[in-house]
């Protein structure tokens, strides 16, 4: 059984050096990327995707009521992931005690600890 894992470990590297610089590739460092959008979004767009395909279609084949909900989990979260900035939904995927915020009035008020040379002419 080890050498099964080791030797199962040792092919997906090799998968993972033939894939480089192809599409999939591409597609995997972008889902990567985005992988923390996909995380949280991903159960709102797989169930309402499942919800519009059993509204709109009267099919029961496995293979399109898994692969869209899917994809569409996948893709839409990752292109919101991406475009947060230009959309204005960063707030969406941070944590909302996040660090302290400091008032300028507080950023007056302290002092340094330890003060710099003093300029000389």
């Amino acid at each position: 059984m080890i050498l099964l894992g080791l030797a199962g470990i040792a092919t997906l590297f090799l998968l993972a050096q033939a894939l480089r610089e192809t599409v999939f590739d591409s597609a995997a460092r972008w889902c990567g990327a985005a992988s923390l959008g996909i995380f949280v979004l991903h159960p709102f767009f797989q169930g309402a995707t499942r919800l519009a395909l059993a509204r709109l279609t009267s099919s029961h084949a496995a293979l399109p009521n898994v692969l869209v909900p899917t994809l569409a989990a996948v893709i839409f979260p990752g292109l919101l992931w991406h475009y947060r900035r230009v959309l204005r939904i960063g707030f969406l995927f941070t944590f909302p005690w996040g660090a302290p915020k400091r008032s300028p009035a507080a950023k007056a008020r302290q002092q340094p600890a330890i003060a710099g040379p003093a300029a000389t002419d």
